[in-house]
């Protein structure tokens, strides 16, 4: 029984690390306005994890859209025309 219940904790930390690792490499990787970044890196951090809950419904609300710079390139190319 003891044996189940280790393996069960190991399954759990294992999961809880990877959960950690993706909210963290999603903040790091994220552009956010205010210094966002740094806010929610030490929520996460701080908190031992229960921030990255609150990052996922609350912070991906704040990060700053992404621009497609390929669609600058395409309106040089349209005025050579």
């Amino acid at each position: 029984m003891n044996e189940n219940i280790a393996i069960a904790q190991g399954i759990f930390d294992l999961v809880w690390a990877l959960f950690l690792l993706i909210t963290i490499v999603d903040i790091v990787r994220s552009d956010f306005k205010d210094h966002g970044k740094l806010k929610w890196f030490f929520i996460v951090v701080m908190t031992f994890g229960i921030g990255g809950f609150f990052y996922w419904s609350i912070g991906r609300k704040e990060k700053m859209a992404k621009h497609n710079n390929n669609d600058i390139f395409n309106e040089f190319e349209n005025d050579d025309e």
